[in-house]
């Protein structure tokens, strides 16, 4: 009868479990249909309602997907789509630091034409909100200033060395920063060595990082190849 059918209905977890195997198969299309059924059935189950977990799920399916040409189109809707739902009364979608991160991630692997604009937008709107609204949580964390860099150094766009730089500077100097590290310092020289005048930035970078062992940069194998 019906309440047999009920009690085969895959719970909140369930579906979060069978969501993230989607994701790690990067297959956001497989996983977004889940999303929409399991919020079909939470309006009449509220227990399974999807929450910011879920959707951080799909968010790194898109940023794990190498075949999805829109991925970074679709990763930015549903960041704003939890935001929409956030604002409309619902705190259980609100995006988080990591949210954000795999939407900058998914721009700077689509190696799409303005891919580094909206991955540096992205950036500096965590920034924004993590100052301007008071919501410290939201502070880029390292992932986020590398992948912005790695955007731009894989644009070919004629100042991407100098936009690199720029958000290597500001993960440097942004209060309550993470601060460079190892794999943003590498990533910085590779976008510097790609620049007309790269050669000679990437060196004095890597003078810096020998220089300061202090600040817990190391240059690895990386750095300098």
């Amino acid at each position: 009868g019906g309440g047999a059918a009920a009690l085969t209905l895959p719970d909140h977890r369930t579906y979060n479990m069978v969501i993230d195997a989607h994701s790690k198969l990067g297959d956001p299309a497989s996983a977004e249909k889940l999303l929409r059924r399991m919020s079909d059935q939470s309006l009449a189950d509220p227990a399974c309602r999807p929450d910011t977990i879920t959707y951080n799920t799909l968010l790194n399916a898109y940023a794990n997907s190498t075949n999805s040409a829109d991925a970074p189109q679709n990763a930015e809707r549903l960041l704003q789509t939890m935001q929409d739902l956030s604002d409309g009364g619902n705190p259980d979608v609100r995006p988080d630091a990591v949210s954000f991160a795999s939407v900058i991630t998914t721009w700077a692997r689509s190696n799409q034409e303005g891919a580094a604009q909206r991955a540096e937008a992205i950036l500096r709107r965590m920034i924004a909100l993590s100052t301007d609204e008071d919501r410290p949580e939201l502070a880029p964390n390292s992932v986020c200033y590398t992948s912005a860099i790695d955007a731009w150094s894989k644009s070919g766009a004629a100042d991407s060395a100098q936009k690199a730089m720029e958000i290597f500077q500001l993960m440097a100097t942004e209060a309550g920063g993470p601060g460079p590290d190892t794999v943003s310092c590498t990533s910085l020289i590779d976008a510097l060595a790609k620049g007309g005048d790269g050669p000679e930035h990437a060196e004095r970078v890597v003078r810096g990082m020998l220089s300061e062992p202090a600040g817990g940069i190391r240059p690895n194998t990386a750095t300098f190849t």
